[in-house]
């Protein structure tokens, strides 16, 4: 995954353009990219059709990529330690994170830039440049 960042990230060497951009000569998609750490709801798939009105979500947090639209997300209430699963059926909250006092006490994310509440499309660009 490193590798991946890496090759959609600027370099000053190239210009300020990405690997990516070079090889291929058009600029990466960086939608389904999303903060590490942030509340996801995976979508239960087992649930009998009688049950109408049981949560249709686990509540979870990102920890990681597969691939451009499988997600590995923690349930962290899932058995004493939690459990990592696979998945491509997810709804990401970015401006929660997890917390281990529970939900009541979420963190949400805001710019220290302008001391606003930022939307997706403001922020990724930003966190993908502080990372590297």
């Amino acid at each position: 995954m490193a590798a991946y960042f890496l090759n959609r990230t600027p370099t000053r060497s190239l210009g300020w353009k990405t690997p990516f951009e070079i090889a291929y000569k058009k600029k990466p998609l960086l939608a389904h990219l999303y903060i590490y750490g942030c509340r996801a709801y995976p979508l239960r798939k087992q649930i009998a059709r009688t049950d109408k009105l049981t949560p249709r979500a686990l509540i979870g947090c990102l920890v990681g990529f597969d691939s451009t639209n499988i997600y590995r997300i923690w349930l962290p209430k899932a058995g004493r330690k939690g459990k990592v699963i696979r998945t491509r059926d997810v709804t990401f909250r970015e401006d929660l994170f997890y917390t281990p006092e529970g939900d009541d006490n979420t963190v949400p994310l805001i710019c220290i830039r302008n001391r606003t509440r930022t939307t997706r499309s403001r922020l990724s660009p930003i966190i993908i440049r502080r990372i590297f």
